[in-house]
């Protein structure tokens, strides 16, 4: 874990001084990759487990000036690196496996932190699933999450926000109250 990144520079979302950094960069050769797993959750008892986690993006692009010996000039050469993040599902201690559509480029035109949620569902009702965060290098910078959390969401998950009305009701009396709810679902109900 680290404090505040560098190569880009970013601290964390939330000031806690702590999130995860997959450091290399240009020391990494360009095919290599780093696991963080996760120990083993009981999946068992749960509805539906997501993954949520912060991954800072930023513009991966790099312009060098290389000295071109058949022209005998310098030319300027533009570099998008292909750095990216893979989730992995290892289940029963075996072997991981990436989790299609869950692998994302580093790259990206919405610099800054960006907060991903990766559906679980398919592990429910297994006793030990781990997951990993898998770093790979195409050399670019550094690779840094933030608020890794697995919580179990509900299809219908309704919460009472507000309740409006009066403080008192006398035994047998009627009262008219008003509730504001929010649907934390996965599904309209």
């Amino acid at each position: 874990t680290v404090a505040m990144g560098d190569n880009p520079t970013c601290p964390p979302t939330d000031g806690d001084d702590g999130m995860l950094g997959f450091y290399g960069g240009s020391m990494w050769a360009a095919t290599s990759s780093c696991r963080l797993a996760t120990p083993a959750f009981d999946f068992s008892d749960v509805s539906e487990p997501v993954l949520s986690f912060y991954l800072f993006h930023y513009d991966t692009t790099t312009i060098e000036s290389e000295y071109n010996e058949e022209t005998d000039e310098y030319e300027t050469v533009t570099t998008t690196y292909d750095d990216l993040v893979k989730i992995a599902v290892g289940v029963d201690g075996g072997d991981y496996e990436a989790i299609d559509d869950a692998t994302i480029r580093l790259d990206a035109s919405n610099a800054g932190w960006t907060l991903y949620r990766i559906p679980l569902s398919a592990y429910k009702g297994k006793g030990k699933v781990s997951i990993a965060f898998i770093g790979e290098a195409a050399g670019g910078g550094n690779i840094f999450i933030d608020q890794m959390a697995i919580s179990d969401t509900y299809t219908a998950d309704i919460e009472a926000v507000s309740l409006i009305g009066p403080q008192k009701a006398d035994i047998g009396e009627e009262k008219e109250y008003v509730t504001v709810i929010q649907n934390n679902g996965t599904a309209s109900t």
